[in-house]
């Protein structure tokens, strides 16, 4: 029997051979919940649209460790200096955060294979800004 975390026949087989994945991001942010996806373009899920990012976030899993040790998980999103700006100030600690692991019908796209499972849930601690040319 295998680790499957909740994840749909769909899923499980889409797995089995060539696949195209997709990471859906939920978070509650001051003002407004914000939910994106790493292909392109709007992707509708679960009765809310998830806004496509590219590359413009990354996300970095916790490692998977026994006992009751905690691991922390990374976002980075880029943003310019303005936007960066204008989040100055706005309160995240504690707020929610939620990772789903899916797939699509194509590289980078908008259109889900099957349901996505849970991948990481938590909240946010910190927040970090940094500059690059």
């Amino acid at each position: 029997m295998g680790l499957t975390r909740g994840a749909t026949a769909g899923l499980i087989d889409d797995l089995k051979g060539h696949f195209h994945p997709v990471l859906l991001t939920y978070a509650d942010w001051p003002g407004e919940e914000i939910r994106l996806h790493t292909g392109a373009g709007n992707l509708s899920w679960n009765g809310e649209t998830w806004m496509g990012t590219g590359k413009l976030v990354q996300f970095t899993a916790p490692m998977e460790q026994g006992g009751l040790a905690t691991s922390e998980a990374t976002i980075r999103v880029a943003a310019t200096v303005e936007d960066m700006l204008a989040e100055r100030g706005k309160i995240i600690r504690n707020r929610d955060l939620v990772v789903y692991f899916g797939v699509t019908t194509n590289e980078g796209g908008f259109i889900l294979d099957a349901d996505p499972v849970e991948l990481f849930t938590g909240y946010f601690d910190s927040r970090k800004g940094s500059l690059t040319r």
